[in-house]
Formats: structure tokens, C-alpha cells, sequence
């Protein structure tokens, strides 16, 4: 979803809420993948979305420490995704 489309850009909830109403579904069957500590993690942690972070050429772990923001879970890239989904599912 693009933020031009509704109005609303991250890390507000909005945008996330209507996200989550487009697809329905809950924030608690939800896993966000991003790469901003501050408009990926903390917006999609405030609406209750489970949380990954992986870093990209634009924010480092560097950044993610700085920003205090505690995804769920950390990953080095989007690799390993498949194999730590798993967790999630419990």
C-alpha cells in the first residue's frame, strides 16, 4: 500500500490499520517485514503486528539500537525469513 492512497504516512497507525482492513485480518496474524526502525517497527508494533527487522543499505543495526525499537525478531536478510517463520507460528 502506498501512503499517497490513503492519506497517512508510517510510522502512523493509520496506514497499518487500513492495511490490515484491506486484507482482512488481524494485526495478530500479521508479520511485518521492514527496514525502518522508527516507520517499519515502531508503526506496525503500535497496531499489534508481529515484527522483523532487516537491515538495508538505507538503516543498519546501528540504527535499530539507536532507535531503541524491539522487533521481534532480527535478521541478517530476507533469507532467512523462511527459516525463522517457524517461530512465529508457535
Amino acid at each position: 500500500m502506498v501512503s499517497e492512497e490513503v492519506g497517512w504516512r508510517k510510522p502512523n497507525i493509520k496506514i497499518f490499520e487500513e492495511t490490515l482492513r484491506r486484507l482482512d485480518v488481524t494485526a495478530e496474524e500479521t508479520i511485518y517485514v521492514g527496514d525502518s526502525p522508527l516507520e517499519d517497527i515502531k508503526g506496525a508494533k503500535a497496531v499489534g503486528m508481529k515484527t522483523v527487522f532487516v537491515p538495508s543499505q538505507f538503516y543498519s543495526f546501528e540504527n535499530l539500537h539507536e532507535s531503541q525499537q524491539k522487533p521481534d525478531i532480527v535478521m541478517n536478510d530476507t533469507k532467512e525469513l523462511y527459516d525463522k517463520l517457524p517461530i512465529f507460528l508457535k
